[in-house]
């Protein structure tokens, strides 16, 4: 019973080291590969240890600094909906929208003013009508 219990205990230890993946200078690598530097409460009587935190937090915010740069460095990118219906008198016809609802609101709104709205029929009851995201 006690090599069972000293087992258990072994293997929850290397299951919990094995999940961190940390450094010595307290940076974990994430499952993408970057590294970032974590963040510990410590304990303030060490001068020592209270350098390495500061140092440690330094870093940290670094890290946070070029990620925000990245970000706002980045073109900023636009999500959309193009929607294409073939209907019995009009044809084939797209319209785009922001929304799917949008394009498809766009698209029988088109279709009406070409025929009769019976003909029309964009709202998803009918198999002719095909949306797509796009990013632009």
């Amino acid at each position: 019973m006690k090599k069972l219990v000293v087992l258990i205990l072994a293997l929850a230890s290397l299951t919990a080291s094995a999940q961190r993946r940390g450094d010595r200078d307290g940076s974990i690598t994430l499952s993408d590969g970057r590294s970032i530097v974590r963040i510990d409460v410590g304990d303030e009587r060490d001068e020592r240890e209270m350098l390495r935190r500061v140092r440690r937090l330094e870093q940290a915010v670094r890290d946070l600094q070029d990620k925000v740069y990245q970000l706002q460095a980045a073109p900023a990118r636009r999500s959309y909906f193009v929607c294409t219906g073939s209907f019995f008198v009009s044809g084939i016809l797209t319209e785009r929208g922001n929304t799917e609802t949008e394009a498809r609101a766009a698209l029988a709104q088109r279709c009406q003013n070409r025929v009769h709205a019976m003909h029309c029929d964009a709202n998803g009851s009918s198999n002719n009508v095909r949306c797509e995201r796009g990013e632009e």
